[in-house]
């Protein structure tokens, strides 16, 4: 199995059999208000049962991905794409903004790279994340769910050698 399918297995086994979703969701959907202009294109990454994509959808065009759909999305109204962060399927430069909460440090050391050159690919102006940098509180499942605990100098250093159209980069 690769470490697309172990992912997908996982988060399809986790959204399930947990009541797992982003606390911080809505207030880093308020947060996204006021740092990007309404009606530009918005891409969240990790998009989840899509709480944050519900609070936007009337702000901005917002489109999510996540590597397997919640069984409990709840974003009728919104684009809604399956795929990993690693693996995006949309032409270069496709959103003006890439978004994301509590997703990053969920990925596998080895696709971290990939999935910022990912985001950055298609992108047009800026990307702003929040990112969690301790481990999970507990393990979902018995997942171990933050992979790639590391400190947002770690971070931003990753996103700035890979920056190469000089995007506005924001991370929380």
């Amino acid at each position: 199995m690769n470490t697309e399918q172990k992912e997908r297995a996982k988060y399809a086994q986790i959204w399930a059999n947990e009541d797992y979703t982003s606390g911080s969701a809505i207030p880093f959907a308020k947060y996204i208000k006021t740092v990007i202009p309404d009606s530009l294109s918005v891409l969240e990454i990790g998009c989840g049962d899509g709480t944050t994509m519900n609070y936007l959808w009337d702000y901005c065009d917002i489109m999510g991905v996540d590597i397997v759909t919640a069984p409990k999305f709840q974003a009728p109204i919104v684009a809604f794409t399956e795929a990993p962060a690693w693996d995006l399927p949309f032409i270069n430069n496709a959103f003006e903004y890439t978004i994301s909460t509590d997703v990053l440090e969920h990925l596998p050391p080895d696709m971290v790279g990939r999935a910022i050159s990912e985001m950055l690919r298609v992108t047009t102006i800026a990307t702003i994340h929040a990112i969690c940098t301790r481990p999970a509180v507990r393990k979902y499942c018995g997942h171990e769910v933050h992979l790639t605990v590391r400190p947002l100098t770690w971070w931003q250093k990753e996103f700035d050698k890979r920056n190469i159209k000089g995007l506005d980069i924001k991370l929380i």
